[in-house]
């Protein structure tokens, strides 16, 4: 059942990714440590904010910020899916679900892959 529950959380992430506006990272204070002790960027600066801008396509602005923007983005697509069709699985293996819940988490799912 825990499994069940990080799995549906994990299924909103990215959704709720993309309804964050492109420039949700861009404020608030420096986190990098090379960068607030010894003023140098480390390969993952920018990470965070890239990834953001190319999950919303802004492929040009990324690519400034951080180039493994595209792998992370890429990546986070890929267990995204991956985690989709685990928790259809799930989902259809759980016994203890009640047969109209079932029914249309099922259908929604179906529908879900269709598409």
């Amino acid at each position: 059942m825990v499994e069940l529950v990080l799995r549906i959380g994990m299924a909103f992430l990215l959704p709720f990714l993309w309804l964050q506006p492109s420039s949700y990272f861009d404020t608030g204070e420096e986190r990098c440590y090379w960068k607030v002790h010894y003023g140098i960027e480390c390969p993952g600066c920018g990470l965070t904010r890239g990834t953001q801008r190319m999950l919303h396509g802004e492929w040009q602005t990324a690519m400034e910020l951080n180039p493994l923007s595209g792998v992370v983005a890429g990546a986070l697509l890929v267990v995204w899916a991956l985690n989709g069709y685990e928790l259809y699985r799930i989902i259809h293996g759980l016994p203890n679900l009640n047969t109209p819940t079932r029914r249309r988490l099922s259908a929604w799912f179906e529908s879900i892959l269709r598409s």
